[in-house]
């Protein structure tokens, strides 16, 4: 699990993704759905979901600066 998603960078919970996806992606041609599958999967979840976020933050701040 990634304690700290939201002190990284972008790029670094890029980079992150990338990893876990590509470890999901093996795990799931291997068909290893064990506890790393079910590990995998949450991150990538979590890491989505902090991307999510941040963009959604990104596009109310350049929102407001508009209005104003």
């Amino acid at each position: 699990m990634i304690e700290d998603r939201q002190h990284l960078t972008m790029e670094e919970l890029v980079d992150i993704l990338a990893q876990k996806t590509q470890k999901f992606t093996q795990l799931l041609v291997y068909k290893d759905f064990g506890n790393e599958y079910k590990e995998c999967k949450q991150d990538i979840q979590q890491i989505l979901t902090e991307i999510e976020i941040r963009k959604d933050k990104k596009s109310i701040k350049q929102n407001n600066a508009t209005s104003a």
